[in-house]
């Protein structure tokens, strides 16, 4: 189930991320549920070759509302060329997350953080960014070590998780305890 989304139909520029610039997106999840994956809407410049990965992350906020980066709450890489080269991209790269075991509650702000040490151009990574389709629910950043706001621009992304269920099998293994201590209580009481 999708839980935050930012999904842009118009890409008004490319967002860098390299050795300099860091980016991160925060949103709020509607609902709880289990991290799945991050799917982003980039790209990498069709000219450049980058010679580091795309570090993807998700961090809680600190009290001034920045990402944490010393709350890092999982960490995946994504490969040069597992990411598209065809500009302004409105297409998601997916990332996994499903390993990680995080437990995303609703109501609460995260944020994408993306870093690379790759150069600067032309071999940058680019994050589809709109000033046109504003995202109520979070806020962009940049910066490095230290990521500030940018008011009115917003990336693209999406964030899966799976709803949280109890498993048939310990619900009816819990209703057959409770069954039980029922029968108990009640033969000792006819005693």
């Amino acid at each position: 189930m999708v839980i935050a989304e930012n999904a842009l139909s118009i890409v008004s520029f490319g967002a860098a991320v390299f050795d300099t610039v860091d980016r991160a997106q925060s949103f709020t999840a509607t609902q709880s549920g289990k991290l799945t994956t991050i799917e982003l809407q980039l790209w990498r410049n069709p000219t450049g070759n980058p010679s580091d990965d795309l570090s993807v992350s998700l961090t809680t906020l600190n009290g001034a509302g920045l990402p944490d980066l010393t709350g890092v709450l999982a960490s995946r890489t994504v490969g040069a060329l597992d990411i598209p080269t065809d500009g302004f991209s409105t297409n998601f790269t997916s990332v996994d997350f499903s390993s990680s075991m995080i437990d995303l509650i609703a109501g609460e702000m995260y944020a994408i953080v993306l870093t690379s040490n790759t150069g600067s151009t032309p071999d940058w990574y680019l994050w589809s960014t709109s000033e046109l389709n504003p995202y109520a629910d979070g806020v962009s950043f940049f910066g490095i070590g230290v990521l500030s706001p940018i008011p009115g621009q917003d990336s693209g992304f999406r964030v899966n998780a799976a709803s949280v269920v109890p498993e048939p099998a310990s619900a009816f293994l819990m209703l057959t305890g409770v069954c039980g201590v029922g029968l108990l209580r009640r033969r000792s009481r006819t005693r």
